[in-house]
């Protein structure tokens, strides 16, 4: 007798310092709905990791409570003038920015573009 398991692959999605993985939503407020939305910006550069729905798509932008960012997404470009475009599919993901430990001052920060 065979089994026939099926696995949901979780989508992830890199972009530089920002990290966009698939997500269950869960006890979340909503805070807006947009048609573009800024994931970060460069302190030094200027550039933009910008997030543009596909037509009339809107991306819904949520937080819980520890101030963690995640974005329901029906389909959206991702661009950046340093990387490639991502085309993002359907999906409610968390955005996780990228950060690094400090072993001299003992402290964990965001990295900065």
């Amino acid at each position: 007798m065979v089994k026939i398991i099926k696995i949901k692959l979780m989508k992830i999605f890199r972009h530089g310092d920002i990290l966009l993985k698939e997500v269950s939503p869960q006890n979340l407020v909503k805070k807006e709905s947009v048609s573009s939305y800024v994931l970060a910006e460069g302190e030094t550069t200027g550039h933009r990791h910008l997030l543009t729905a596909e037509r009339e798509s809107l991306i819904d932008i949520f937080r819980d409570d520890k101030g963690n960012q995640f974005l329901n997404i029906k389909g959206a470009k991702l661009t950046h003038e340093e990387h490639k475009t991502l085309e993002i599919g359907t999906g409610f993901y968390q955005v996780i920015h990228e950060r690094e430990f400090d072993p001299f001052l003992e402290s964990i920060n965001r990295v900065r573009d």
